[in-house]
């Protein structure tokens, strides 16, 4: 992997590409706390503790949901905003 070659190769600058990794990543989190969160009773149970348990358990599920929600369309607008700014539109 090599960003300065990958950014030659498709015209634009390697901060545009850190940029959309660190989005993917933040995306990633954000679907994980949405997809953890039908089963989070049945891991409160059976003992399990992994972040979004530990968030839920503190502010609530439906503040989470609401929360990971935002989150998640926030990265996701970030993400088109980035992929517009390298002119992936074209």
């Amino acid at each position: 992997y090599d960003p300065q070659l990958r950014a030659m190769w498709f015209n634009f600058t390697a901060d545009d590409l850190y940029r959309s990794d660190v989005l993917a990543g933040l995306l990633g989190i954000g679907v994980h706390f949405l997809r953890s969160l039908p089963g989070l009773v049945a891991d409160n149970e059976d003992g399990f503790r992994h972040l979004p348990l530990r968030i839920a358990l503190r502010i609530g599920a439906t503040r989470l949901l609401v929360l990971s929600t935002v989150w998640t369309a926030m990265v996701l607008v970030g993400l088109f905003v980035a992929g517009n700014a390298v002119g992936l539109a074209q």
